[in-house]
């Protein structure tokens, strides 16, 4: 009888064993999907930043999981932490990265005289880089501005253009298309290199690759051939163009439209530039003077600092960039900003008279 009894005994424990096991592991798998966090590794990475994720190498899928992150940094076969809000196993959150912000260090570049080279310098005014260039530049024949990563685009002697990398070393040379003449250069915000050009009737903008400077686009100016504008483009953030034709300056939309025209008088220093900077455009009247205009180009200031610096003048980190001669007559770079205070002034080289800048500010 005994014996009987641990028989049966036995043979009801090995019965009970499979619905006790099965009934743990349901509880382990409540608790598991029930608890605010699990884990997952990522499948599939969506085009809307919503993300395929394994749950807890189960081999089951969850799709289109988003994050709280506005930029994740998350690939394919990264483990991810999964938020159920409120324990709820159909309303996941995944806790990713953020992916870092690149900062780029913002530079400007002047054309200098003796030597005849392309410098680059930091905000700080130091040297970074330059390029011995084969001659020296007439100065109504070159212009130089650089893009958002650094790289330099050099328009030469009104026939070619030259793009450097942030290394300096050069990487595109690009002829002028046809008979035209650029009278300068300058970097838009939506990433394009725009160039100012005299053509055989009229002048108009060309809106150009920064990839190989080839064309991708044209701004009709005017096709009036009396009329000079001369060295200066300016772009604000909406892609709105500021130029110079004696005695206007004036400012035309990104399509080729005259939104504004203002007469200033006469401008020497039309081929120190144009620079956009807050609220104001400014525009060398001679190379100790600049006028400065609202947008809207309803009327215009005379600004005179007492020095001449104003033979170059560009914008960077929100800041008025501008070369020529200091107080000593020694060859300078000033900086001010956007209310016109003065920041710093940089020697040059003794000989190292500059009359181009060029910068980038979007």
């Amino acid at each position: 009888m005994k014996k009987i009894m641990i028989l049966l005994f036995i043979v009801g424990g090995l019965i009970m064993l499979r619905p006790v096991d099965t009934f743990m592991k349901n509880i382990v798998g409540d608790i598991m999907y029930r608890r605010n966090l699990n884990i997952g590794i990522v499948k599939v990475v969506n085009a809307d930043k919503s993300f395929n994720v394994e749950i807890a190498e189960s081999g089951k899928i969850h799709k289109n999981i988003f994050t709280l992150s506005p930029d994740p940094d998350l690939a394919v076969d990264d483990k991810v932490r999964i938020l159920y809000n409120g324990g709820n196993i159909d309303d996941p959150i995944l806790l990713a990265p953020t992916k870092p912000t690149l900062v780029v260090s913002v530079y400007y570049a002047l054309i200098t005289t003796t030597p005849n080279e392309i410098q680059k310098f930091n905000m700080s005014g130091e040297l970074v880089g330059q390029i011995t260039l084969p001659y020296g530049y007439a100065y109504s024949g070159c212009a130089v501005t650089l893009d958002s990563q650094g790289n330099i685009y050099a328009e030469l002697d009104g026939e070619v253009i030259k793009k450097y990398d942030s290394n300096m070393n050069l990487l595109v040379t690009k002829n002028i298309e046809g008979d035209n003449w650029i009278e300068t250069i300058n970097a838009g915000p939506d990433g394009y290199i725009y160039t100012l050009e005299l053509l055989d009737e009229g002048y108009d903008i060309k809106k150009r690759n920064a990839s190989d400077l080839t064309i991708a686009g044209v701004i009709p100016i005017t096709t009036d051939v009396y009329l000079s504008y001369v060295g200066a483009l300016g772009i604000d953030s909406s892609g709105n163009f500021y130029v110079y034709q004696n005695p206007y300056i004036e400012k035309y939309s990104s399509g080729g439209v005259l939104l504004a025209q203002l007469n200033v008088g006469y401008m020497s220093g039309g081929y120190a530039g144009a620079a956009v900077l807050g609220n104001y455009v400014y525009f060398g009247r001679s190379s100790s003077k600049v006028y400065y205009l609202p947008l809207d180009l309803s009327t215009y200031t005379l600004w005179q600092p007492g020095i001449s610096i104003f033979y170059g003048i560009t914008v960077a980190d929100n800041r008025l960039v501008c070369t020529g001669w200091d107080s000593d007559n020694d060859p300078a770079t000033a900086v001010y900003d956007n209310s016109r205070n003065l920041v710093s002034i940089v020697k040059l080289p003794a000989s190292d008279f500059a009359f181009k800048a060029g910068g980038y500010n979007f």
